[in-house]
């Protein structure tokens, strides 16, 4: 069964803190003369920091989520993309520590960071 993002949370994140960011996928080599080396390494999927909005129950929610569904952020689940609106696979990015973080937004509501990458 395929882990998607939950329904009962926000399809979109918030406008401040989103990013689209693609990474470098080059191999590159500095001769002693002359102009540099450049070669394409692989296919890097794109990288989305974002932040969303939460309740206490909408955490309670995504806390859930994250350790069950996904077994805390190893496995990939499906997402529709905030530009396109197109479905893409994603993952909790695994360079990323920590993998979200929240912090207060009000006495019941949190803002929660974290950066996904798109697998390719």
């Amino acid at each position: 069964m395929a882990v998607t993002w939950p329904p009962s949370l926000p399809r979109m994140p918030l406008q401040e803190g989103y990013q689209r960011q693609q990474p470098a996928s080059l191999w590159t080599f500095e001769p002693d003369e002359g102009a540099p080396y450049v070669r394409p390494k692989g296919i890097k999927g794109k990288k989305f920091p974002m932040t969303f909005f939460f309740t206490l129950e909408q955490l309670r929610i995504f806390e859930e989520w994250y350790e069950k569904s996904t077994f805390y952020g190893v496995l990939p689940f499906d997402y529709e993309d905030p530009d396109f609106g197109t479905a893409v696979q994603v993952m909790f990015d695994p360079s990323a520590d920590p993998h979200y973080a929240s912090d207060l937004a009000g006495p019941f509501y949190r803002r929660v960071t974290m950066t996904w990458q798109v697998l390719p």
